[in-house]
């Protein structure tokens, strides 16, 4: 293998380029993440055609304040659940109770689980190289005395 030829160095210095590439895309994903979060829905509703329901067909929420009352859930009501399968409750100002259709939610994982499975990469990636770095001096030990056997019949 190619990794088996690479000094520990070199495999160091891989991890850690990995390492910091990795730490880059989760720093550009949560910065856009956070924009995006904030004007999910519209964004959703113009680029996608959502439907809405007959008693939002005002769009109140576009144009009032409104408080959202539960966010993207699983319809379980027959009111809500009118052409979408999840919804978001949401009060507006002036119009009242509303409903709007969303996007099943998405899983979002916390700082902390994004630590511990970069930490659990890391500890799989050292584990990696103690076994390389291992099987490289068993088969350099059995090399030698392979050629020490062949010099010894030989003389």
């Amino acid at each position: 293998m190619v990794l088996e030829s690479c000094s520990v160095k070199r495999l160091l210095l891989l991890i850690i380029f990995i390492g910091g590439i990795t730490l880059l895309i989760f720093i550009k994903i949560t910065s856009s993440s956070t924009l995006s979060g904030l004007n999910a829905t519209i964004a959703t509703e113009a680029s996608e055609g959502v439907k809405d329901h007959k008693n939002s067909s005002n769009k109140c929420w576009l144009r009032e304040e409104n408080t959202i009352l539960e966010e993207c859930h699983l319809c379980s009501d027959k009111l809500e659940c009118i052409n979408a399968s999840y919804v978001e409750t949401i009060e507006c100002k002036i119009s009242g109770l509303t409903y709007r259709n969303c996007n099943k939610p998405t899983i979002q994982t916390s700082e902390k689980e994004f630590w511990l499975f970069q930490g659990s990469q890391f500890v799989i990636a050292v584990i990696s190289l103690s076994v390389i770095q291992y099987k490289k001096k068993h088969f350099h030990k059995k090399f030698m005395k392979r050629i020490q056997k062949q010099l010894d019949s030989v003389v």
